[in-house]
């Protein structure tokens, strides 16, 4: 018996995290199919400026992960109809949750459908983690920038 497994989420900056769930959730089946947020979505939950990259980009990233098998466009809707019906047609055993738990509504949506939830600890690195070493970085930078300035006009 084939064993099918979905992840989903956003999947905007991909980071080793993301690539160690895959691999992880892979482990434990035999197919990996992503439901991978469309733009609209992804600027609903993650704020203005989000996606940084568009569903095109992301998914060009993702289809050049050995770990993935199939990639699913999702959009969210207020009373997740939509999420209901991408589940149903995939047609899974098992859902791999990262860091990010479901929506309640998902979970129970799933124990309706006789879904195994497998929660995976893989030690994500999370986009903020990230992004944090990025601006400390920067503003490391800039410290001997301005130090450098100074040295140079005899300060």
């Amino acid at each position: 018996m084939k064993i099918i497994g979905f992840v989903s989420g956003c999947f905007d900056w991909m980071s080793p995290g993301h690539i160690r769930l895959f691999k992880e959730a892979k482990r434990h089946c035999n197919k990996l199919h992503i439901l991978m947020a469309d733009d609209v979505t992804v600027g609903y939950y993650k704020g203005v400026g989000r996606p940084l990259l568009t569903y095109e980009e992301r998914c060009e990233i993702l289809e050049g992960c050995i770990y993935i098998d199939e990639i699913h466009k999702l959009h969210k809707t207020q009373d997740l109809s939509n999420q209901f019906e991408l589940i149903k047609k995939i047609n899974p055993h098992i859902y791999f949750e990262g860091a990010d738990a479901t929506d309640k509504e998902i979970g129970e949506y799933l124990d309706r459908l006789g879904v195994l939830r497998k929660m995976l600890n893989t030690s994500q690195l999370h986009i903020s983690d990230i992004l944090r070493r990025y601006d400390a970085a920067r503003y490391d930078a800039s410290i001997t920038d301005h130090a450098m300035l100074a040295e140079d006009a005899g300060l």
